[in-house]
């Protein structure tokens, strides 16, 4: 298939390669220049902050670097391609208990991104852990 080129042209089949020749009447043709195109696969979708045990926590989710991405994600775990829980992300989401929170991007002409995980658990006073200094003199104890 040989067309007259006037702009730029979408490429749907994933990859493409484009061949093509300068021609002027009166001139020797150009050398024949070849591309092959693919798609990218977007990057992930980045979780800010990436843990947390307060509530209520604020999180933000962006795709770095590209414009007009769809994020969807899910707080209970399940997977954001396929889940009837999905939504579509639309600016700070705010968690009030630990969660488990899965996002992925899209966009048309480029692959989904892969899926990111965020745990968030649910707060609670960590056990304390001592030490003793072995360098320390204590006085003795009296009960």
């Amino acid at each position: 298939m040989s067309n007259l080129y006037t702009g730029p042209f979408p490429v749907s089949v994933d990859p493409t390669t484009v061949k093509a020749i300068a021609r002027k009447a009166g001139w020797a043709d150009g050398p024949i220049g070849t591309e092959v195109y693919t798609k990218a696969t977007l990057p992930n979708v980045d979780i800010t902050p990436a843990t947390g045990t307060t509530y209520p926590l604020s999180m933000t989710m962006a795709v770095t670097g590209i414009s007009g991405v769809t994020i969807y994600y899910t707080k209970d775990g399940t997977n954001p391609t396929t889940s009837v829980t999905r939504i579509q992300y639309s600016g700070t989401v705010t968690l009030t208990s630990g969660a488990t929170v899965k996002a992925y991007a899209i966009k048309n002409t480029y692959y989904d991104s892969a899926i990111t995980t965020a745990n968030y658990a649910n707060g609670k006073v960590p056990t304390p852990t001592l030490t003793q200094n072995s360098n320390a003199a204590y006085p003795p104890c009296r009960f």
